[in-house]
């Protein structure tokens, strides 16, 4: 039986894809569209210490970002700021304080 993934998991696993040695932006772009997500292609990528290491950072940004009572927009999602997907090497995600559907208010 498969199980169903939450959107936290999800996220964790995102921002852990951007954090793996040579994934800049233009590789996690490429990553997501190949896999369909960056979730997916991280756990496309092989096990190595520094997925772990990637993994262990991504929960320690998302903490520090919950502290900070931040939301972390990643590329592709809802929320993201679609013009900086305009740029070659649109951010991978974003830290956001604030009103998130301001983001969408300004074209």
């Amino acid at each position: 039986m498969k199980t169903r993934r939450s959107p936290e998991t999800d996220l964790h696993d995102a921002i852990a894809f951007s954090l793996l040695p040579k994934i800049g932006c233009g590789a996690f772009r490429i990553g997501v569209e190949r896999h369909g997500s960056a979730a997916l292609a991280l756990r496309a990528t092989d096990t190595t210490p520094e997925r772990q290491e990637a993994l262990d950072r991504a929960g320690e940004l998302i903490a520090n970002a919950g502290k900070a009572s931040a939301s972390i927009l990643l590329q592709g999602e809802p929320g993201y700021p679609e013009p900086l997907l305009d740029l070659s090497d649109a951010p991978c995600f974003l830290y956001a304080l604030g009103n998130r559907d301001l983001t969408a208010a300004r074209r």
